[in-house]
């Protein structure tokens, strides 16, 4: 159907309809692993953007070409592509292509190893898919940071001082924080301060 188009629109010269239809047609090409064809399709359509000024589709067609060279392993090619989709999407206001575009870098500094800028990635995607309303962005750090042990209230009940947790010394420990297709399991360290310690306390510290 799609080659069928393709030919069509050449046809009669619809030039944006050829590029959109030229990225189905590596979209294709892409889920069934034959990314060699799948990157020329993406080019052609990256070639028929820059022809007809379609900036917010030269954005989507570098998003692809990263996507390709990121499965291949090409991760200095890949960051350079992703980053010109993303100054495209930003340069057009597309936040959507923009989010996308984050969440891709964010699994690519996952596969560098470098998870600190992967996190930051995938935070500021978040949030902008929040914004346009793809997703709903809930802030649950009060609830991950809490005592759900009651230990505060234990220390109470046997006297051994009044203790709750402070948040400004309590953090989530990346590490042991992944996440799953199912569920996603967080790991935090909480600090509890308090005042008269009792002889508990004095033998741990």
């Amino acid at each position: 159907y799609f080659e069928q188009a393709l030919r069509v629109c050449r046809e009669i010269g619809e030039r944006l309809i050829e590029g959109a239809t030229l990225s189905n047609l590596g979209l294709i090409a892409y889920a069934e692993g034959n990314y060699a064809s799948a990157r020329d399709y993406y080019l052609q359509a990256l070639a028929v953007c820059r022809e007809i000024g379609d900036r917010q589709g030269e954005g989507i067609a570098f998003n692809n070409l990263g996507l390709i060279s990121h499965a291949h392993g090409d991760y200095v090619v890949a960051l350079d592509e992703y980053q010109q989709a993303l100054a495209l999407s930003r340069e057009v206001g597309d936040r959507q292509g923009e989010s996308e575009t984050l969440a891709y870098l964010g699994l690519l500094y996952h596969h560098l190893g470098d998870d600190d800028r992967a996190v930051e990635f995938c935070y500021e995607t978040m949030t902008i898919a929040a914004e346009v309303g793809s997703l709903v962005l809930l802030d649950a750090t009060d609830f991950f940071l809490r005592d759900a042990a009651d230990v505060g209230k234990v220390l109470t009940r046997e006297k051994q001082g009044g203790y709750k947790e402070d948040a400004t010394r309590s953090a989530f420990y990346m590490p042991l924080t992944k996440g799953f297709p199912r569920n996603t399991e967080v790991e935090t360290t909480i600090t509890l301060t308090g005042d008269a310690a009792g002889e508990y306390i004095r033998s741990v510290t």
